[in-house]
């Protein structure tokens, strides 16, 4: 049975922005340990991407271009089935091609639509935007205790939790 690394605190959730799917996410995202701990991570996104853009401005040309591809099909709510299918770039940038927003989630994928002739590419670039994102360079690593609370902005930082197994926490989160 397959179950969601969202949930799943077996596994590790990889660094990325929330509310991805959604058009516009929001532009700060707050957490709150109610209960336990958490082993979080928090990457700079805007340090990564101009890092990218230095040492390959290939790479963050195509993410600055494409997307992950990601969608989600809803059908709990009791207003009927909720559909999100999104493909905005991972780097989106101003005029002057400087990151003004981060948008990167690994989970929910749909089928690409990225030309055939920039698919290699882009999957260099993908790897690439991963393993930069989840390198000692650019993650830190902290414990949300009981009582603390983390307020980011959700536009430039991307957080994520190493395993608990065997550990249980309450996080009560909100965007504005």
């Amino acid at each position: 049975l397959a179950a969601s690394n969202s949930y799943n605190t077996k596994l590790q959730l990889a660094n990325h922005t929330d509310q991805s799917l959604y058009g516009t996410p929001g532009l700060f995202l707050l957490f709150h340990c109610a209960m336990g701990e958490g082993n979080n991570s928090l990457v700079d996104g805007f340090a990564a991407a101009l890092a990218l853009r230095e040492r390959r401005p290939d790479l963050y040309a195509v993410l600055s271009q494409y997307g992950a591809n990601a969608g989600r099909r809803l059908s709990y709510y009791k207003n009927g089935i909720m559909s999100f299918n999104v493909s905005k770039p991972v780097i989106q940038t101003d005029a002057e091609g400087d990151p003004i927003r981060i948008q990167y989630h690994e989970m929910y994928r749909t089928p690409l639509e990225v030309p055939y002739e920039d698919v290699p590419l882009y999957y260099e670039a993908l790897q690439t935007w991963y393993n930069m994102t989840h390198s000692d360079e650019f993650q830190l690593h902290f414990k949300l205790q009981k009582g603390q609370m983390i307020i980011m902005n959700n536009w430039r930082m991307m957080h994520g939790r190493a395993g608990l197994e065997g550990k249980q926490r309450i996080i009560l989160g909100g965007t504005v």
